[in-house]
């Protein structure tokens, strides 16, 4: 980065520039993970209490982006280690929404400068390694019971019988969606059609935003969401307009993932459950799909 660059455009905009989408120039700085512009904004008077648009602090924005040199950079001009973020989680939580890499630094530097291990985050740290958390707990002298016994393992429900063609009664979208679902999505793994594959991701990843927050986002969700895009982009069945309809809210889904807009009716996720109903429900012969590239 050209940081004396950085640094002349954000004065002439002003410390307290909001782009369009809402980013304070403190959370493009964190997500840019570039720990010497951080640094300067705090110098220049930049809150690290404060909160962004969707209601984490920088502390927050750092730690699910897992930059190390930035949230030390914050921690040392003491940003606040117990704000409830977006979801009510504390910063620490936040450790675990991207564990594509070993958090392990982040846990350590958060227990050093005294965060908090709250239920939330035993359950997450559990979930995520029990033997390494509890040792890294024992290290910090942080009481902690035994890790909870794993999870029984959800019922199976059975992988639905093959269907000649696929038919559900006339009714809203959302009740057509749910029928969809119980007549073509396994319990667990990927569908044995095309049709079920794009109903069973359109409605995982819908939950994953409206349930979750995206906090799991992750370059498979990504792949989940545009696999349904191009599928129901990649023929004639839909509109013009449908296809740049669908197209247009996966790329908002993307664009926006960590403020997913759970708005309901109109929302992103809505038209592209929407939109793949009408998909599939044009494409009543099933059509085998293999499982090819693994998805959420």
């Amino acid at each position: 980065m050209d940081l004396p660059a950085a640094k002349a455009i954000i004065l002439k905009a002003g410390l307290d520039a909001v782009t369009e989408g809402g980013d304070r120039v403190i959370d493009r700085a964190v997500r840019m993970l570039c720990a010497p512009l951080v640094k300067w904004l705090i110098d220049q008077g930049c809150d690290v209490a404060s909160l962004d648009r969707s209601g984490d602090t920088p502390l927050h924005q750092a730690l699910y982006w897992m930059d190390l040199d930035v949230v030390k950079v914050l921690l040392a001009a003491g940003a606040p280690l117990e704000t409830p973020g977006a979801f009510g989680d504390t910063p620490l939580a936040y450790v675990f929404a991207n564990c594509h890499s070993d958090p392990t630094p982040y846990i350590r530097v958060m227990l050093e400068h005294g965060a908090v291990v709250t239920a939330r985050v035993l359950e997450l740290g559990y979930e995520w390694d029990p033997q390494a958390f509890a040792a890294l707990l024992d290290e910090f002298h942080v009481e902690h019971g035994p890790p909870p016994p794993p999870k029984p393992p959800e019922p199976e429900r059975a992988m639905p019988p093959p269907v000649g063609r696929i038919e559900v009664a006339d009714g809203s979208w959302k009740k057509q969606f749910d029928a969809l679902w119980d007549l073509l999505v396994p319990s667990r793994g990927a569908a044995a059609t095309l049709q079920g594959e794009v109903i069973r991701l359109a409605g995982k990843l819908t939950r994953e935003a409206y349930d979750n927050g995206n906090i799991n986002w992750n370059p498979t969700i990504r792949k989940g969401w545009r696999f349904v895009a191009t599928t129901l982009a990649g023929d004639d069945v839909l509109s013009a307009a449908d296809k740049t309809s669908v197209t247009n809210a996966v790329d908002t889904i993307v664009r926006d993932h960590r403020w997913p807009d759970v708005s309901g009716d109109g929302s992103p996720c809505y038209i592209v459950q929407e939109l793949t109903v009408r998909w599939v429900l044009a494409h009543p012969e099933p059509i085998a799909f293999d499982g090819g590239d693994p998805h959420y």
